[in-house]
Formats: C-alpha cells, sequence, structure tokens
C-alpha cells in the first residue's frame, strides 16, 4: 500500500473542524523514521510504518503479526526485553544501534522507546555522529552555562533563542509567549539577516490549537524534519486494531493543514521547545528553516533541558515579583486593618482609609456597601449603576469576582455604560449586598499582529482552506473596552482583606457578648440605656451573622467538628441576640413614651391578638367571658400586655385529654377592672414566682422553650404604668393563672 493511499484519519478534517483533529491518532509517520509497534509480551509486531517494507524487502503483509527478532538481531532483543521489565525507557533513550545501517540512517540509527498500555512503541531514525564529538559537546556546554547564569529577565529571553540556534544553525528561532487565549507574542528572536524580522508581532492562538497546545505539556520538543507531504509514511495495523495513540512518539506525522501552513510560509523543517510554567504551557521556541533538516534525538533532548532551565528562570522571577507584590498589598492591608480596628467600625475604617483602599488593587476607584450605607472613592460609576451591579454579582454568587472586560461580560444588560471596563469585587456577606467594588478604566490596547488573522482563511468548493498566499507583515490592530488586568495578587489581597473583615468581626462579636453580660447585670437602668445599645449592636451582629455564613460557605468542608459547631454556636447566639435586643427595645419603649389613653374594647382587642397569634393547627382554643366590656388605658401597651400572655400560654401548653385552652374573664367593681387569663399549661413550682416578673429570668431550659425571658416583665411594667397590680398563681401539670387588677379610669400620662 503506498504511503498516499493511507489517509491520515478516519474522518477528513479542514479549518472548519480542525479544532477537533485527533492529532495523536494520526495514522502518517515521518519519512526520515521507522515505526515499529510490538506486543510487549509477546513482542509480535503490531503495526508499523510503511517505509519499514522498503527497508526490509518484506512486504507489510509478511511484517504484522510477525516476531519483531525479524527485524532486530539478538542483542537488541535482549536489550528491548531487559528495558520492558525495567520500565525505565527515559533512562535508556536513545539506544545506539550502530550496526542499523541503511539508505536512512547511514550512520546507524537511534532507537527511542515509550509504552504506551499492552504495546510498546519503537521509533528508529537517524543518528548524527557529530552530535557526541567533544567539539559539540563543550559547545552544549557552553550554551547551557549562558542561559543558566542570566540574571534579567529581557536578556533570558534573547539568550535562550540565541544559543537555540547556535547549537541548531536554524534559519529562524523565536520566543512566542502567550496570553490568557494563547495568541503568541514573539518577544525574542535570532535569525539570518537577509529574512524579515517578526519580532513584537502577535499570531493567533488558531496557529497551534488547542489539542497541539495539550500535547506540548506531554513531550517537550516536537520535530518535523521534513515538511513536504510526499515524504512521509502511512502506519499500517493488524485487522481490528484500534489507531494506535502517537501521543509521545517523537516522529509522528504532522496535520496535513499544519503542513499546508508551512510550505505556504516557505519553511522545511521545524522544532518547537515547550516553556512550562505551573503546569500551562507559557510559550513556545519555534524553529523555521528553509530547507528539511534533521536534529539527533540527543541534541533534542539537549533543547528540552533548555526549556527546563528556562522555566526555572521564569518560576523564580514570577516568584520573586509576586513575594514583591504581596509585601506591598500586605502592609496597605495593615493600615486597614489597624484602621478598621481603631474605629471600631468597619464601614468608617474603610472609608477613612480610602486612598489606601485604592491603593491596594491599583485601581482608580472603588465603592463600599456596608451597613446599609454606601460610599464611592475615586473615580466610580453613579450610585444607581453600583446598586445594579451588586444585585448582578448577587445573581452570580461569587465570594470573589473579576473581570478586565466588564463591558463584554454585562453586553445583555441595558442598565450598563460608562468608562469603567474592570472590577473586582469581594462580598462581605452571604446574603446581604454588602460588597467592597474596585473599578478600572476601558484602555485603547493596540496589537502588532503578523498579518491580518481574518485573512488566514479561504472557501473554495465548500471547504474552508488555508490561504496560500498568507501575509505575516504586520498589521494594526486597536481594541478597547479592556482595562488593565487584575493580576493574581490583587485577587489574593482581595480573599485576604474579606478575611481581615471575617476577623475583626469576630473580635466584635466577643465585644458584643461582653456588652451583654454587662447589659444583663444593669437592667435596672434599661429603659435609658437600651437605644444606644441597639444602635451599637444591631449593626456588627448582622455582620457576625453575614460573616458566620461566610466561614460555612466557604470553610466548612475543612472545619473538624469542633469547628463546626463553633460556627453555629456563632449563628445561635446571633439569633438569640436578635430576639433579646427585639424584647429589650420592646421593654423600654413601654415607658419611653406618654401614655395615649382611650376606651378600649376588649373583645376586638382580644379577637385581633388571638387571630395573630393563634397557631397553624387548632391545637389550642381561646375562651371569653368578658362582664366588663371596655377599658380605659393605652391601647397599645394593653395590647401589648394581653399579646404576651396569650403567646405565653400558647408557648407552655401541653398535650392532655381536654384540649390546652386559654381562658381570659373580665369583670368590673369600683373603678377597677379585674382580668383574669388561666390556661391548663405545664405551669411551674410557686417557689419560684417571686422573680417571674423580673428581666431575663426563664424558668424552663432554653433550649426545649425558645424565649428572652422579656415578655412577663414587659406585662408587669404595662401593669404598673396604669398604677395595677398582677398576681400569679400556678401548679405544675396544671396550668397557670394570672390576675390583673387595673384602675378603669385615666391615669397619669407621665408615667
Amino acid at each position: 500500500m503506498e504511503p498516499s493511499q493511507i489517509r491520515p484519519y478516519r474522518v477528513e478534517y479542514d479549518l472548519a473542524n480542525c479544532d477537533a483533529e485527533p492529532l495523536h491518532l494520526i495514522r502518517h509517520f515521518q519519512g526520515h523514521a521507522v515505526l515499529i509497534v510490538v506486543d510487549a509480551e509477546s513482542l509480535l509486531i503490531k503495526a508499523c510504518s510503511t517505509n519499514l517494507a522498503e527497508l526490509t524487502d518484506r512486504g507489510l503483509q509478511d511484517i504484522i503479526e510477525s516476531d519483531c527478532r525479524l527485524i532486530f538481531d539478538q542483542e537488541t532483543i535482549e536489550m528491548i526485553t531487559s528495558i520492558i521489565q525495567t520500565e525505565q525507557y527515559a533512562d535508556h533513550n536513545p539506544i545506539e544501534l550502530p550496526l542499523w545501517r541503511n539508505e536512512l540512517c547511514p550512520y546507524g540509527a537511534n532507537l527511542i522507546m515509550h509504552h504506551n498500555g499492552r504495546f510498546l512503541v519503537l521509533e528508529l531514525e537517524p543518528r548524527d555522529p557529530q552530535a557526541a564529538a567533544s567539539a559539540f559537546l563543550l559547545k552544549v556546554d557552553k550554551s547551557l552555562q549562558r542561559i543558566s547564569n542570566v540574571v534579567n529577565g529581557e536578556n533570558l529571553y534573547d539568550t535562550l533563542v540565541t544559543e537555540v540556534r547556535r547549537l541548531s544553525d536554524f534559519d529562524r528561532v523565536m520566543l512566542y509567549k502567550f496570553d490568557e487565549a494563547y495568541n503568541g507574542d514573539v518577544v525574542a528572536e535570532a535569525k539570518l539577516t537577509e529574512l524579515p524580522p517578526y519580532l513584537n508581532l502577535r499570531y493567533p492562538h488558531t496557529d497551534i490549537p488547542k489539542q497541539a497546545r495539550d500535547l506540548y505539556l506531554r513531550t517537550a520538543v516536537r520535530h518535523i524534519v521534513d515538511t513536504n507531504p510526499a515524504r512521509i509514511s502511512g502506519v499500517v495495523s493488524a485487522a481490528n486494531l484500534p489507531d494506535i495513540d502517537l501521543a509521545l512518539s517523537a516522529n509522528r506525522g504532522s496535520s496535513p493543514i499544519h503542513l499546508e501552513y508551512l510550505k505556504n510560509i516557505g519553511v522545511g523543517a521545524t522544532m518547537s521547545i515547550a516553556i512550562i510554567l505551573e503546569g500551562k504551557l507559557w510559550g513556545l521556541v519555534a524553529c523555521h528553516h528553509g530547507s528539511p533538516k534533521l536534529i539527533d534525538y540527543r541534541l533534542r533532548s539537549v533543547f528540552a533541558m533548555m526549556g527546563n532551565i528556562m522555566s526555572s528562570h521564569l518560576a523564580l522571577r514570577e516568584s520573586n515579583k509576586f513575594r514583591d507584590q504581596m509585601l506591598r498589598t500586605s502592609l496597605i492591608r495593615a493600615r486597614l486593618f489597624d484602621k478598621m480596628r481603631e474605629e471600631a467600625d468597619i464601614f468608617r475604617g474603610l472609608t477613612g482609609a480610602s486612598s489606601k483602599l485604592t491603593k491596594l488593587m491599583e485601581a482608580e476607584g472603588a465603592a463600599i456597601l456596608l451597613d446599609d450605607k454606601i460610599t464611592l472613592i475615586g473615580k466610580c460609576p453613579p450610585e444607581d449603576i453600583v446598586l445594579q451591579l451588586t444585585r448582578w454579582l448577587e445573581i452570580k454568587q461569587d465570594s470573589l469576582y473579576h473581570t478586565h472586560v466588564l463591558e463584554k461580560e454585562l453586553e445583555e444588560e441595558d442598565w450598563f455604560a460608562g468608562e469603567v471596563g474592570g472590577l473586582l469585587a469581594i462580598r462581605l456577606g452571604f446574603d446581604s449586598g454588602e460588597y467592597i467594588l474596585w473599578f478600572r478604566p476601558k484602555i485603547v490596547e493596540t496589537v502588532h499582529w503578523g498579518g491580518d488573522p481574518a485573512a488566514r482563511k479561504l472557501v473554495e468548493n465548500g471547504k474552508v482552506r488555508l490561504n496560500p498566499e498568507i501575509s505575516f507583515a504586520k498589521w494594526k490592530e486597536e481594541t478597547r473596552g479592556k482595562s488593565r488586568k487584575w493580576g493574581r495578587h490583587h485577587l489574593d489581597a482581595a480573599v485576604a482583606l474579606r478575611n481581615d473583615v471575617k476577623e475583626i468581626i469576630l473580635e466584635k462579636y466577643q465585644e458584643v457578648r461582653r456588652e451583654n453580660s454587662e447589659l444583663s447585670s444593669a437592667y435596672g437602668s434599661l429603659e435609658n440605656y437600651s437605644y444606644t445599645v441597639s444602635h451599637d449592636l444591631r449593626a456588627p451582629l448582622r455582620n457576625i451573622k453575614g460573616f458566620a455564613e461566610i466561614l460555612w460557605e466557604d470553610y466548612g468542608n475543612l472545619l473538624d467538628e469542633t469547628g463546626k459547631y463553633a460556627i453555629q454556636t456563632i449563628t445561635d447566639s446571633v439569633g438569640k441576640m436578635e430576639r433579646l435586643i427585639d424584647d429589650i427595645l420592646k421593654f423600654s419603649k413601654v415607658g419611653s413614651k406618654e401614655m395615649e389613653l382611650t376606651e378600649i374594647d376588649l373583645r376586638d382587642l382580644l379577637m385581633d391578638i388571638w387571630e395573630d397569634h393563634r397557631p397553624s393547627h387548632d391545637v389550642i382554643s381561646l375562651q371569653l367571658e368578658l362582664s366588663q366590656q371596655t377599658i380605659f388605658g393605652d391601647r397599645n401597651r394593653i395590647r401589648q400586655m394581653f399579646a404576651n400572655l396569650i403567646s405565653n400560654s400558647i408557648k407552655y401548653a401541653r398535650q392532655s385529654e381536654e384540649g390546652s385552652w386559654i381562658k381570659i374573664t373580665s369583670t368590673g367593681n369600683n373603678g377597677h377592672c379585674y382580668f383574669e387569663v388561666t390556661d391548663n399549661g405545664i405551669g411551674f413550682d410557686m417557689r419560684y414566682a417571686e422573680g417571674i416578673f423580673n428581666v431575663f429570668n426563664r424558668l424552663v431550659s432554653e433550649d426545649k422553650y425558645e424565649g428572652s425571658g422579656v415578655g412577663l416583665a414587659i406585662v408587669h411594667r404595662v401593669v404598673e404604668l396604669h398604677d395595677g397590680e398582677i398576681t400569679v398563681d400556678s401548679k405544675p401539670g396544671t396550668g397557670t393563672d394570672f390576675k390583673i387588677s387595673l384602675p378603669n379610669q385615666p391615669v397619669s400620662k407621665s408615667k
């Protein structure tokens, strides 16, 4: 079978679907080398390149499924068997086969091996005797020293391409640096004087599709010896054998599309060296030659080493740069942290250090949304746009969000317009709409492409193919709408600032607990003190609750049971504290305003209260026996008194055969109104009756019955304000009876 009769893939690909081209399964092999795929156990040949038949004077049908001993001598077979047992293929590559000489390998062959499932992939390629010459090895050593000793980053680029060209003698050697979209910028170049320069030009990501980039992460050096598609071999396999995975093969064939591209730009041979940083393809050293050119496998290994040295230099440089950036942001954060702590208020602390807040992210503007307040700093969108942005961020539910193409992100939102190009945001509460936002303006970015990217393709006969007259002449493009990109140190600083706020919140929680303790001990002065306390406690409590939820959301899966219990305790304590503050406010308001005395219809009032408090299921009934139908008093306070008594009876109801009930009676005599509120609930021991009307006094477990211990204190205070009296009688398991006496006549408004 002629190589040209073997299609590279089972499916035909052009530029319209080349992103799906399975490069690792190509059924072509470079014509200067030989492929032999054997079963690792039996050493039977399962696949081979078609040129093996020419070199052995055997038909392909005679080679497939034959013993590879027909190809190699006994010494080579023993060597292969020994390496299979150790599985240390990389340590032995390449194996010199001085006797394997033919028209392809006049000086003997390099045998390259790698394991692929149950198969052993063997490659034979020509051996260059000059690669092991002493003078050349000394030249290699000096090149490696020059690259290793470079200190300056830009000199590193130039030194690398210069030394690669010095050793390889390629016509042109370029260093590509990829952007986030894998467009490649030529940042260094060494070339023949007569060739046109490509330095500082950008080439589109489509030149090196994703699947090709992925292969560079597995094989650091890719060498195409001859770009002429007529000088390829096909790959034939045993019947029913799937296509062989040649991802790790040094001499696998090339995409016909890529070969056409190289032909169009006048390149006869190429070599590419991967530069990998943090597990990603940072860039490539791309080598071009005008005619076919073979680089010995041993020298290619040296170039792979150069790529590793380059990667190490870059990693060290990036690490030092990041360290300096983080040191700068840490110092600014420390000042912000101190300011928040000094002010004892996060919002005031952040707004009081507004210049540091923008400097932290190298932003032109910032917005703080916290405690139902908003402050804009520097160059920001209008306040209504900022609020729209936070609502949009709420939908995304990201604790950290960043983009340098905000206009593109919001292209479907008709409310956004302006000069803001970049946004960095941290959410300070789980669902509270509390954020810190940083803004960067749009910039104009000028890019010089190596030719117009849109002119690289053309359509012929319904197929998309490369333009044979492709030009790399400088083509200028200006883009608008983007901002400067946010760096990793900006993102880390944002997360760290968010954690700083959490720490302040936790500190304030401890302060709240201490203040609560002091409040409990000083409840006698509560009426004058409660307004101040509520103002001081409500904002930090909202923050504590929000950031406790953040801690659970971001770190819950990292915490042990003690940590989870601690967060749950914080959340529960905040809830109790909020209810306590509400009850304290109710208690303080009982006596904080003048009495508004009116005549009150008792039945209407009590039925209205019952509708608000009755359980959703008829588990308890209300009985009214009202001989006295009206009372003179402050309607809001009287309502609060009866509401607390009714809710108390509902809370402490018990199951019984007769059912749970509440009974309210009223009688009038000698200018007084007498009430009796009775239930058949759980009751209590009268030994504890003396303190039942004290603030925070509770006779039952808080775990079983929720409450703050303020409700009956409010009842007692309302009775006092009306110059009345209240007593209680109770028995465990039987029920409780409250008796109230109120004057049914005007009382002092100043009470």
